[in-house]
């Protein structure tokens, strides 16, 4: 493990560890903002969604979300459609992100 992934791994320890000293606080959500754009925003995604393994998959207006819980707590990754498609008439988006999400799903991003 590179020395940022342990940092934010004890981090995220130490959160639990206030999470649970705390019980006045709501269930948290943990938020990953993919950067990059094109391709490379995609694949940060779909590596993301992989690694999930089960999640969900949501459409918004203004971007491409996967989520998974954990527990009762979410966790979501999420990437702006304008990063990692190209409008012309549609949405097209790049094959690594529609492989990993599914054929359900390009109908979806298609509207």
């Amino acid at each position: 493990m590179d020395e940022q992934k342990k940092t934010t791994a004890d981090g995220l320890r130490a959160l639990a560890d206030w999470y649970e000293a705390n019980p006045e606080i709501d269930v948290p959500s943990v938020f990953i903002h993919v950067s990059g754009r094109g391709d490379e925003a995609a694949k940060k995604l779909a590596t993301i969604a992989k690694a999930m393994g089960t999640y969900e998959k949501n459409l918004g207006e203004y971007s491409l979300i996967v989520k998974r819980m954990f527990g009762p707590a979410w966790v979501f990754a999420a990437v702006s459609r304008d990063d990692i498609s190209r409008k012309s008439v549609t949405y097209e988006y790049p094959k690594s992100i529609l492989e990993t999400l599914g054929p359900e799903f390009e109908e979806e991003l298609a509207r």
